[in-house]
């Protein structure tokens, strides 16, 4: 399991980083990628209850141990030797690591661990370049990749409009993170085309036993405040509780002392997957909180994932001026960044006005000048890049406009 089992005493020749980079041939984002991809497949063997021996660690951690410590002997820095001195290394902010990190690293910060959960650090890296090392990575999102295919060549029973049907899909997950009666709710519909209600199917798993309790015998859970998923729990930490993402922890206060627990059948109900939970259902909180705002508070008519995801949504305000806006949710702005770059913002028609979102927790002093300095705009397009806040408050200065200019007449 150890990566060596020579005792590091330090190197005289101070290797310079360079040569040690050009000599091993270590490429520092894959060697980072290759412990994300171990981290997220143990997590994921975690909560379905099949996790592997302390001593056989997930085969692409360990790549990724191996490279790290061949470099660290190679920089003349001492190495991560035991799973404890590594499981230090992996909590630790990337920034706080002793390698000197190439300039085309800048965009790498954070730790890849957060209380033994993968953090967002970890789960970006996993789902950028997860796929270049490990494809089988990408089964998470098959169903996600079968419906837009089934949706974009228009393969649907007749009677159902694939674009109607793919923002139903997509709503559906974003909203029921849980079915409470399970399959039944799903199967009962008949506004669901066959193909699109085989893959939704696929969506959801049994309840995760982790996320049961009992109260007075009754088998109870208790969903996350910020994302809906059910909470996970742990006998040797009972009172710490876990979602799919360290964030949700982070942005609720009590998040370990939920107030709200309720029943389940456990033979019956169903949860979103780990995998459409983390790609498709928990990074538009943000976004379905906004439509919601929106629709049900302003009175604005809002389309959710449009013309099959081009863009994310699409406001008519009062005028019938069309907003178009995009929801980017990275924790990193300059990977946001070099995310962007190359692309144009999805025009199956014309938009007046065209916005980049930016979730509120997000907002620091430097993420967004960031993100322009480093972001190259594509030709031709005129692109806002905003909070969620600044969103709101610019649709609702804009609707007053209208108001005024209305008793004016």
């Amino acid at each position: 399991m150890e990566p060596g089992d020579e005792r590091w005493e330090g190197s005289s020749q101070h290797t310079s980083e360079t040569s040690a980079f050009e000599t091993l041939g270590i490429d520092i984002e894959l060697m980072l990628a290759r412990l994300a991809v171990g981290l997220m497949r143990q997590e994921d063997s975690r909560q379905h209850g099949t996790s592997r021996p302390v001593s056989h660690l997930d085969e692409y951690l360990q790549q990724g141990w191996n490279q790290l410590y061949a470099l660290c002997l190679g920089l003349d820095i001492k190495p991560p030797r035991h799973l404890p001195d590594l499981v230090h290394w992996l909590h630790l902010p990337l920034e706080e690591w002793p390698i000197p990190f190439p300039s085309s690293s800048a965009s790498l910060e954070g730790a890849l661990l957060s209380y033994g959960i993968p953090t967002e650090t970890c789960r970006e890296l996993d789902r950028e370049m997860g796929g270049s090392i490990h494809p089988e990575r990408e089964l998470a999102d098959l169903t996600t990749k079968r419906i837009l295919d089934i949706c974009w060549s228009g393969q649907l029973s007749e009677g159902f409009d694939p674009a109607e049907q793919y923002t139903r899909w997509r709503t559906f997950v974003c909203r029921h993170k849980v079915l409470f009666e399970g399959k039944i709710t799903i199967v009962s519909d008949p506004g669901w085309a066959p193909e699109i209600r085989e893959e939704l199917l696929k969506c959801y798993e049994p309840i995760l036993q982790a996320c049961i309790r009992y109260e007075q015998g009754t088998p109870v859970i208790a969903r996350c405040p910020r994302c809906g998923w059910p909470l996970q729990w742990s006998a040797r930490e009972p009172n710490v509780a876990r979602c799919y993402d360290p964030l949700c922890a982070e942005q609720v206060p009590q998040f370990h002392f939920p107030t709200i627990w309720e029943p389940i059948m456990p033979a019956v109900a169903l949860q979103t997957t780990f995998g459409i939970q983390e790609s498709v259902a928990g990074p538009e909180v943000a976004l379905i909180h906004l439509y919601d705002k929106l629709t049900q508070e302003m009175g604005l008519h809002c389309e959710l994932w449009p013309y099959i995801d081009q863009p994310d949504m699409v406001v008519t305000l009062s005028d019938h001026t069309r907003f178009a806006v995009d929801l980017k949710d990275y924790k990193s702005a300059a990977a946001l960044a070099k995310q962007l770059t190359g692309k144009f913002f999805p025009t199956p028609e014309l938009w007046d006005r065209m916005f980049y979102l930016l979730p509120d927790h997000r907002k620091t002093p430097t993420y967004r000048e960031v993100l322009n300095r480093l972001w190259i705009r594509p030709e031709g397009q005129h692109i806002d890049i905003l909070y969620v806040s600044e969103f709101l408050h610019e649709i609702e200065r804009y609707e007053h406009h209208l108001v005024e200019e209305d008793d004016d007449e």
